[in-house]
């Protein structure tokens, strides 16, 4: 792991010593030190203590104990950790209490508290780990947390807390977030790749964006293996979409990186419903929200669209999407025909044909117009007093869709409420990117179990 007792001095717990001493005894003038320097508080942390397992405890008295424990000074933080402890039996009977500590424990940024966090990795339980790796993701100490998390992730033993410290590891604010990718892709470890890719994405991290980037550009691999580290780093870049949305320092050499490269499986993988690297380029940026394209990605996506006619649609997609007029004019065209043309006869065909363009304008962040025709659709099922169809509910999801991601929150919870949701249609929805400010809204209760 670490040099513990080097690492108390530069925190500060004991004075550097005049003439060499043992290591052993620095440490426990380092122990005597901080034990002096607890005595004075103990009582104060252990009433704060009492009053984090209280029941019912309110957010703005957690935020008060947690600033009263900070005034303390950073001596407190390490008497504070064995309280990060839930409790190894289920349910854990201190959960509360761990997740409150976690709350508390964000506010130390003492090297001393993150020492202490990184003990309990050495001999604490599987259930302590856990709520620790959590508390050392907001640990500014990112190069110490990294040197002692690396180790813990390669060892096998740690068995189900090996992926919980790649998430922490993948959580910390910098560099050090990408390390463990770096590692396996140094040791030609694809598998590896892979999952250190997955923790990044959990992580939605865009720190390590440019290391990402630099990954996906090594060189060697197999054909399948490239494919699905693009996949994966695509998936990141999905996950962060602030570093997709504005910015053509990652989506130009994204794009550059991903033409050419053929869907290959790795073994044991599914072939089907695979499509190129191309493809997969455009579906991870038209999921991103808030395009806003430059002059130089424009043109080479348009350049796209006469050279790759297949791709033809997502590219006309993107560019609508990102504010160009004429692709949203050619992506809508035969669209708006079939609707025109079927608007006089009106009936099902009529309410369908709206359904497919609305589903069309919701893709490309036209999102009024999408729900205004998903309310035109609804309106002739009504006229027809046939509400009952499965196309129905599918028009009420794209108005629900589109008035959400438009901000319009009490309108989606209207059309919501008429769907006639299944638990685990409801579900599906509170994780989709379009209802994500929707469940932050008062009337999330909707879609919550």
């Amino acid at each position: 792991m670490i040099c513990v007792s080097a690492l108390l001095l530069v925190a500060g717990l004991v004075p550097a010593p005049t003439q060499d001493i043992s290591l052993e005894e620095l440490l426990r003038r380092a122990k005597a030190a901080q034990s002096q320097a607890q005595a004075p508080i103990l009582a104060e942390v252990q009433a704060a203590l009492a009053q984090l397992e209280a029941p019912g405890l309110r957010e703005n008295s957690l935020r008060s104990i947690a600033h009263n424990l900070l005034k303390l000074g950073p001596a407190a933080g390490p008497l504070l950790v064995p309280a990060l402890n839930p409790g190894d039996t289920v349910p854990a009977p201190y959960q509360e209490r761990s997740d409150r500590m976690l709350v508390v424990l964000a506010g130390f940024e003492d090297l001393g508290t993150t020492l202490a966090l990184l003990d309990v990795l050495e001999d604490g339980s599987p259930a302590h780990c856990r709520a620790v790796l959590k508390a050392l993701r907001t640990s500014p100490h990112r190069a110490i947390v990294a040197d002692a998390l690396l180790p813990f992730i390669a060892d096998p033993e740690q068995g189900e807390l090996t992926f919980p410290a790649l998430a922490s590891l993948s959580a910390l604010g910098g560099k050090e977030a990408a390390l463990w990718l770096e590692h396996c892709a140094e040791s030609k470890d694809t598998s590896g790749e892979l999952l250190a890719l997955q923790a990044l994405i959990k992580a939605g991290n865009p720190s390590p964006a440019a290391l990402v980037l630099k990954n996906l550009q090594r060189k060697g691999r197999s054909a399948a293996d490239q494919y699905w580290v693009l996949e994966h780093t695509l998936r990141y870049f999905g996950s962060a979409p602030e570093l997709l949305a504005q910015n053509d320092d990652f989506r130009i050499p994204l794009l550059d990186l991903a033409n050419g490269i053929q869907a290959t499986s790795r073994q044991g993988q599914p072939t089907e419903k695979l499509v190129n690297g191309r493809a997969l380029a455009l579906q991870t940026m038209l999921e991103i929200r808030d395009l806003k394209l430059g002059g130089d990605f424009k043109r080479q996506l348009w350049a796209w669209e006469k050279r790759y006619p297949s791709d033809n649609k997502d590219i006309l997609a993107l560019l609508a999407k990102g504010g160009d007029t004429k692709a949203k004019r050619e992506f809508l065209e035969k669209l708006n025909t079939r609707v025109k043309t079927l608007k006089k006869a009106g009936g099902r065909q009529f309410a369908n044909a709206l359904l497919v363009r609305g589903t069309a304008l919701h893709r490309i962040a036209d999102h009024r117009n999408a729900q205004r025709d998903a309310e035109r659709g609804l309106k002739v099922f009504e006229d027809l007093g046939d509400t009952a169809l499965p196309v129905v509910k599918n028009l009420r999801l794209l108005a629900a869709r589109s008035a959400a991601a438009g901000g319009r929150f009490r309108a989606a919870g209207d059309f919501l409420e008429k769907a006639g949701l299944s638990s685990k249609e409801a579900a599906a929805l509170a994780t989709d990117l379009d209802f994500r400010e929707f469940m932050q809204s008062r009337y999330s209760e909707i879609l919550e179990p």
